[in-house]
């Protein structure tokens, strides 16, 4: 999945990707890519997701607040962090999709195998 750091790397509008949400951030992205999500649907995944940890944050008070945020930007913005998911959302569709990314593909197809046996094991 090197390409996916490459991008990251290089992307001058993932504006989380230095602070310590970001894996989040990725978390939910590949979330929405391995469930199969629409854009809508992973819109929607981001949103819930930064809700709740905007309010979380903002119940925390100031020692989670330093353990999040790295440089002078402090507190959550739910709008950017839905950004930054559906831009790595749309760059892992297209990588898959159109550019055969085979690490990706391998990477998703792992994670949907592994939703699917932990489906089974639930059910016997």
């Amino acid at each position: 999945m090197h390409n996916i750091w490459e991008y990251i790397d290089k992307s001058d509008s993932l504006s989380l990707k230095d602070e310590n949400c970001f894996p989040a951030v990725m978390h939910c992205a590949m979330t929405s890519v391995s469930l199969e999500h629409t854009l809508g649907e992973c819109n929607d995944l981001a949103v819930a997701q930064a809700s709740l940890f905007k309010v979380i944050e903002d119940n925390s008070g100031e020692d989670l607040l330093d353990e999040l945020w790295r440089g002078e930007k402090r507190g959550l913005n739910v709008k950017e962090f839905t950004q930054n998911v559906l831009e790595l959302f749309t760059w892992a569709k297209l990588a898959i999709d159109h550019l055969n990314d085979d690490e990706l593909i391998t990477f998703v197809t792992q994670v949907q195998n592994c939703m699917k046996k932990a489906k089974e094991d639930n059910c016997e």
